[in-house]
């Protein structure tokens, strides 16, 4: 079996966060949480507050997708399902031959799993998903992972780390547990808890496409307008850009909304009626 990437959205609209957008986490994971650091982005955690057990019968990757939803769904509505919010919510589970491998409950359970494991092929199944006002943005990713074979002492020796307590399958790659691994097949990082490839699709900035097509058309006005034309043109789009932002950030503290939705739009009125004077008195062409 090979890493699978399954992508689905439920949306009124672009369900895909946004820069302007503050990330909330749905996890307390201190694996997730440094991933995340590790790409440079900015969140705050809120934990998710949800029952994740197992129905007997359930499918590993039903069981991800559907504790990632909850967990998302619950958080956006405790916050208020703000427009300005997305949360990002992961669930990671083991599985071998359709058995999840959950947390152990004790050395003896994470045992028989690591025995179980030995010389075997696993899968490893994350569900990611980004909620927004406009649904939800989800990616299913499981990595293959291969275990060497292991006898009675490697299992005594790994145990003694005690780093399998709070681990799916009674491991993390992250630790000790890298020298019972003999192969991956997929995402590195979903092993360790949140792919990240796939969880930057979910969760990228979409600037950039517009950004160059704005770019382009610029070039070629500035070939043809005259500068005190052409600057306010290019320049007032960057200011709306860098500004909208700041003040949609700073009024997330505003106890009347209504008044910074004023300012910003008052704002926004300003510029446009700048660039409108600009072209009206010198025109577009010289």
């Amino acid at each position: 079996m090979t890493r699978t990437r399954r992508f689905d959205s439920e949306s009124r609209g672009e369900s895909r966060c946004r820069s302007v957008m503050e990330l909330v986490v749905a996890s307390q994971s201190p694996r997730r949480l440094e991933l995340l650091r590790t790409i440079g982005v900015a969140f705050r955690v809120r934990p998710a507050d949800v029952d994740e057990s197992w129905s007997p019968g359930e499918n590993p990757i039903a069981y991800v997708d559907r504790i990632a939803r909850l967990k998302a769904d619950t958080v956006f509505a405790a916050i208020g399902a703000a427009r300005d919010v997305c949360v990002l919510a992961a669930d990671t589970t083991v599985d071998l031959d359709g058995e999840i491998l959950a947390k152990p409950d004790d050395d003896d359970d994470a045992r028989r799993m690591l025995q179980a494991m030995s010389g075997r092929t696993h899968q490893v199944h994350t569900h990611v998903v980004g909620r927004t006002v406009a649904g939800a943005r989800t990616v299913t990713v499981t990595t293959d992972v291969t275990f060497v074979e292991l006898d009675d002492a490697a299992i005594e020796w790994y145990l003694g780390f005690g780093e399998h307590a709070d681990k799916a399958g009674a491991y993390g790659m992250q630790g000790a547990a890298a020298a019972l691994v003999d192969r991956l097949d997929g995402s590195p990082s979903n092993v360790l808890g949140l792919p990240l490839a796939e969880t930057t699709d979910v969760v990228r900035y979409r600037w950039f496409a517009a950004a160059m097509a704005y770019l382009l058309i610029m070039t070629l006005l500035a070939s043809r307008l005259s500068w005190d034309t052409w600057a306010p043109l290019a320049f007032a789009p960057i200011l709306f850009a860098i500004t909208i932002p700041l003040l949609k950030r700073g009024l997330r503290k505003d106890p009347d909304q209504r008044i910074g939705k004023i300012v910003v739009i008052a704002f926004v009125a300003k510029m446009f009626g700048a660039v409108a004077r600009y072209v009206l008195t010198y025109g577009l062409y010289e």
